[in-house]
């Protein structure tokens, strides 16, 4: 399986336009949530400046 790289915020969210989504409310804290409306789905994605997203974020 290949590796998944880090990722910005801008190129978390640009992709996740691409696939549908779109954003639909400040979380908690720093996050924000991201709607695809064609089922439903919610995802949350992190926004901290200057930081990348990783895969492991938060799995310990």
């Amino acid at each position: 399986m290949p590796e998944l790289r880090e990722l910005t915020y801008k190129d978390v969210t640009r992709r996740l336009r691409q696939l549908g989504f779109r954003f639909y409310r400040h979380g908690k804290g720093s996050h924000e949530l991201w709607m695809r409306d064609s089922d439903g789905r919610v995802v949350p994605v992190p926004h901290h400046r200057g930081k990348t997203i990783r895969k492991d974020m938060g799995a310990q």
